[in-house]
């Protein structure tokens, strides 16, 4: 393990959070290791950017929204383009240790408007491939999956 990555913490209601705040090795294993100098690069690069608003605002805001209880649900979503006028894309890694891909499975399944593109082999920062702009791209501008 990589020093660093770990940072702990305690939320405001009391729960005890560890975050793997920068570890990449749980993210797929196999195209992470591909990815993982372009990773550490962009990191470095800009670290001081994304803590420029402090620990608190860049990182506990992050977790408590991610962890805490909504005042909706997902599920209650309505289709934001009811008259085909755009459309909403979900790309998910069947290989994303850290959201489930059995979460996002489901709420694809449950809200039919949305167009989901499922990457096998890719795991969560599958964003940072090289080659997923293009495809998202190609997903939004001419229906490409």
């Amino acid at each position: 393990m990589l020093p660093g990555l770990l940072t702990g913490g305690t939320l405001k209601n009391g729960s005890q959070v560890l975050v793997l705040s920068l570890t990449v090795l749980i993210f797929s294993l196999v195209r992470t290791k591909k990815l993982l100098p372009e990773i550490i690069s962009a990191a470095s690069n800009h670290m001081a950017l994304i803590r420029q608003q402090g620990e608190y605002e860049s990182v506990h805001r992050d977790l408590i929204i991610g962890f805490g209880t909504w005042e909706f649900s997902p599920m209650d979503l309505e289709n934001p383009f009811p008259n085909n006028e755009g459309s909403v894309h979900l790309w998910h890694g069947d290989e994303d240790l850290l959201v489930l891909v059995s979460l996002q499975r489901y709420i694809a399944q449950q809200l039919p408007w949305i167009q989901y593109h499922e990457l096998r082999g890719a795991g969560h920062i599958i964003p940072h491939a090289p080659w997923m702009s293009d495809n998202i791209v190609k997903a939004l501008l001419v229906g490409e999956k």
